[in-house]
Protein backbone atom coordinates (compact mmCIF):
# COMPACT_ATOMS: atom_id res chain seq x y z
CA UNK A 1 0.00 0.00 0.00
CA UNK A 2 1.45 3.41 -1.29
CA UNK A 3 -0.23 6.49 0.09
CA UNK A 4 1.93 9.24 1.42
CA UNK A 5 4.66 6.41 2.10
CA UNK A 6 4.66 2.48 1.57
CA UNK A 7 3.45 0.08 3.99
CA UNK A 8 4.24 -3.75 2.82
CA UNK A 9 2.00 -6.55 3.54
CA UNK A 10 3.61 -9.31 1.66
CA UNK A 11 7.05 -9.24 0.99
CA UNK A 12 8.55 -10.69 -2.39
CA UNK A 13 11.61 -12.29 -0.64
CA UNK A 14 8.68 -14.48 1.55
CA UNK A 15 7.54 -17.77 0.31
CA UNK A 16 3.87 -18.09 0.89
CA UNK A 17 1.47 -21.16 -0.69
CA UNK A 18 -1.43 -19.74 -2.85
CA UNK A 19 -3.74 -20.03 0.04
CA UNK A 20 -1.72 -18.42 2.08
CA UNK A 21 -1.13 -15.54 -0.04
CA UNK A 22 -5.05 -15.03 -0.38
CA UNK A 23 -5.26 -14.91 3.56
CA UNK A 24 -3.03 -11.80 3.31
CA UNK A 25 -4.53 -10.13 0.23
CA UNK A 26 -7.65 -10.48 1.90
CA UNK A 27 -7.03 -8.61 5.05
CA UNK A 28 -5.62 -5.73 3.86
CA UNK A 29 -8.08 -3.01 4.25
CA UNK A 30 -8.84 -0.12 1.73
CA UNK A 31 -6.98 3.13 3.35
CA UNK A 32 -7.26 5.93 0.79
CA UNK A 33 -5.53 9.58 1.14
CA UNK A 34 -6.38 13.02 -0.29
CA UNK A 35 -3.68 12.39 -3.03
CA UNK A 36 -1.97 9.81 -4.97
CA UNK A 37 0.44 9.65 -7.73
CA UNK A 38 0.31 6.88 -9.53
CA UNK A 39 3.50 7.59 -11.26
CA UNK A 40 5.08 7.68 -8.24
CA UNK A 41 3.81 4.37 -6.58
CA UNK A 42 4.60 2.49 -10.61
CA UNK A 43 8.42 4.24 -10.16
CA UNK A 44 7.99 2.73 -5.94
CA UNK A 45 7.21 -0.71 -7.60
CA UNK A 46 9.61 -0.92 -10.37
CA UNK A 47 12.47 -0.04 -8.38
CA UNK A 48 12.09 -0.64 -4.80
CA UNK A 49 9.63 -3.71 -4.49
CA UNK A 50 11.08 -5.64 -7.84
CA UNK A 51 13.96 -3.35 -8.26
CA UNK A 52 15.50 -5.14 -4.78
CA UNK A 53 13.66 -8.88 -4.55
CA UNK A 54 14.95 -11.03 -7.75
CA UNK A 55 13.03 -13.82 -7.94
CA UNK A 56 13.06 -15.40 -11.19
CA UNK A 57 11.42 -18.01 -10.27
CA UNK A 58 8.03 -15.88 -9.53
CA UNK A 59 5.33 -14.17 -11.23
CA UNK A 60 5.92 -10.07 -10.95
CA UNK A 61 2.63 -8.46 -10.74
CA UNK A 62 0.97 -5.99 -9.16
CA UNK A 63 -2.48 -5.24 -8.27
CA UNK A 64 -3.15 -1.36 -8.12
CA UNK A 65 -6.02 0.77 -6.94
CA UNK A 66 -6.73 4.15 -7.66
CA UNK A 67 -9.44 6.06 -6.22
CA UNK A 68 -8.78 9.85 -7.50
CA UNK A 69 -7.38 11.44 -10.07
CA UNK A 70 -3.02 11.11 -10.09
CA UNK A 71 -0.47 14.08 -10.96
CA UNK A 72 1.92 13.29 -12.89
CA UNK A 73 2.52 11.01 -16.22
CA UNK A 74 2.47 7.51 -16.41
CA UNK A 75 3.89 7.14 -20.04
CA UNK A 76 7.70 7.82 -18.57
CA UNK A 77 7.73 4.86 -16.23
CA UNK A 78 5.52 2.40 -18.42
CA UNK A 79 9.05 1.10 -20.38
CA UNK A 80 10.62 0.10 -17.04
CA UNK A 81 7.32 -1.71 -16.36
CA UNK A 82 7.71 -3.63 -19.44
CA UNK A 83 11.61 -4.16 -19.16
CA UNK A 84 11.06 -5.61 -16.05
CA UNK A 85 8.11 -7.63 -17.15
CA UNK A 86 5.58 -6.54 -14.42
CA UNK A 87 2.08 -7.49 -14.83
CA UNK A 88 -0.08 -4.67 -13.87
CA UNK A 89 -3.77 -4.79 -12.98
CA UNK A 90 -4.82 -1.31 -12.28
CA UNK A 91 -8.43 -0.96 -10.33
CA UNK A 92 -10.21 2.44 -10.83
CA UNK A 93 -12.68 2.94 -7.92
CA UNK A 94 -15.32 5.49 -7.46
CA UNK A 95 -16.28 8.45 -9.51
CA UNK A 96 -12.95 10.41 -9.26
CA UNK A 97 -10.43 8.32 -11.04
CA UNK A 98 -8.76 9.11 -14.15
CA UNK A 99 -10.35 6.22 -16.57
CA UNK A 100 -8.06 7.78 -19.53
CA UNK A 101 -5.21 6.73 -17.34
CA UNK A 102 -6.30 3.47 -16.53
CA UNK A 103 -7.30 2.39 -19.86
CA UNK A 104 -3.51 4.26 -21.39
CA UNK A 105 -2.03 1.35 -18.47
CA UNK A 106 -4.44 -1.31 -19.70
CA UNK A 107 -3.34 -0.69 -23.15
CA UNK A 108 0.29 -0.42 -23.20
CA UNK A 109 1.00 -3.10 -21.06
CA UNK A 110 -1.62 -5.69 -22.14
CA UNK A 111 -2.75 -6.20 -19.11
CA UNK A 112 -7.03 -6.29 -17.83
CA UNK A 113 -8.25 -3.24 -16.12
CA UNK A 114 -10.79 -3.11 -13.41
CA UNK A 115 -13.65 -0.29 -12.63
CA UNK A 116 -15.84 -0.22 -9.90
CA UNK A 117 -18.16 2.68 -8.75
CA UNK A 118 -17.37 2.70 -5.07
CA UNK A 119 -16.00 0.52 -2.22
CA UNK A 120 -18.71 -1.34 -1.79
CA UNK A 121 -18.84 -2.75 -5.41
CA UNK A 122 -14.55 -3.33 -4.97
CA UNK A 123 -15.92 -5.32 -1.14
CA UNK A 124 -18.21 -7.21 -3.28
CA UNK A 125 -16.03 -7.96 -6.23
CA UNK A 126 -13.32 -8.98 -4.13
CA UNK A 127 -12.84 -12.48 -4.33
CA UNK A 128 -13.39 -12.11 -7.96
CA UNK A 129 -10.33 -9.77 -8.22
CA UNK A 130 -8.21 -12.42 -5.72
CA UNK A 131 -9.00 -14.95 -8.30
CA UNK A 132 -7.40 -13.32 -10.98
CA UNK A 133 -4.67 -12.08 -9.60
CA UNK A 134 -3.74 -15.82 -8.00
CA UNK A 135 -4.83 -17.06 -11.36
CA UNK A 136 -2.07 -15.08 -13.12
CA UNK A 137 0.94 -16.51 -10.84
CA UNK A 138 1.95 -20.33 -10.63
CA UNK A 139 -0.13 -23.07 -9.96
CA UNK A 140 0.41 -23.91 -6.04
CA UNK A 141 1.92 -27.73 -6.26
CA UNK A 142 -0.07 -30.27 -3.77
CA UNK A 143 2.75 -32.24 -1.37
CA UNK A 144 2.21 -35.28 -2.95
CA UNK A 145 1.24 -35.19 -6.57
CA UNK A 146 -0.87 -38.53 -7.59
CA UNK A 147 -0.15 -38.22 -11.53
CA UNK A 148 -2.62 -39.93 -13.50
CA UNK A 149 -2.35 -40.43 -16.90
CA UNK A 150 -4.53 -37.78 -18.43
CA UNK A 151 -2.67 -35.13 -16.37
CA UNK A 152 0.56 -36.72 -17.74
CA UNK A 153 -0.25 -36.68 -21.64
CA UNK A 154 -2.86 -33.67 -21.18
CA UNK A 155 -1.55 -31.44 -18.73
CA UNK A 156 -3.90 -28.67 -17.11
CA UNK A 157 -3.90 -25.07 -18.33
CA UNK A 158 -6.18 -22.75 -16.55
CA UNK A 159 -7.12 -19.35 -16.25
CA UNK A 160 -10.37 -18.09 -15.23
CA UNK A 161 -11.20 -14.80 -17.02
CA UNK A 162 -13.87 -12.69 -14.69
CA UNK A 163 -15.62 -10.40 -17.52
CA UNK A 164 -15.25 -6.65 -17.89
CA UNK A 165 -17.06 -4.17 -15.79
CA UNK A 166 -18.95 -1.46 -17.10
CA UNK A 167 -17.31 1.94 -16.24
Amino acid sequence: VYRAGPTIYLGLKDIKTQSQMKKIVQSIKYTGDAVASVAEVLKYIVFQVFGKAERTNAAQIAMLFIASKSPGKVRTIIPALKNKKITLIPVGIGPYVNVEQIRFIEKQLHSRAFQMNNVLELMDNRDLLIDYLCDLGPAESSPEPTPTMSNDIFPQWVLTVPPHFSE
